[in-house]
């Protein structure tokens, strides 16, 4: 009866964990705040604007972006400084870097929708009516 009950009590925390992000992962040990805190490289990036995709991922290569736990953000290559927030459930991430963000080719505000978030992986996406932004990004 008790190894019943356990196997239970295991299927019901199994069965709370949802998709919360689309590529994953379905559990973690780790929070999403202490996932997104560290420097990260961009793998990938793109802008697709009026039907036409721009590959951005050497305009960033060598380029970091450091998260850090009081809610900053720094690009290596430009010197910009931000704000980040994980927002909506932990699923969407506000970025604000103000007037100087098209040095990454963001509005000045932006909320990404959380694709992935691992350790070691982050991929963000942002899509609206006239553009789209994708960028997957790998722990420093």
């Amino acid at each position: 009866m008790k190894n019943f009950l356990k196997i239970l009590l295991l299927s019901l925390i199994l069965a709370g964990c949802t998709d919360k992000y689309p590529e994953g992962p379905q559990l973690s040990l780790l929070s999403a705040q202490q996932r997104v805190e560290g420097k990260w490289q961009w793998a990938i990036a793109r802008k697709i604007e009026a039907g036409k995709e721009t590959n951005l991922s050497l305009r960033f290569t060598n380029d970091t972006l450091d998260f850090r736990a009081d809610g900053s953000v720094t690009d290596s290559r430009y010197g910009l400084t931000g704000q980040w927030d994980l927002v909506s459930k932990n699923t969407e991430i506000n970025l604000l870097f103000g007037e100087n963000a098209d040095s990454l080719s963001i509005p000045p505000a932006i909320a990404f929708q959380v694709k992935l978030l691992k350790a070691n992986e982050m991929w963000l996406e942002f899509a609206d009516d006239s553009m789209v932004i994708e960028w997957q990004l790998r722990a420093d």
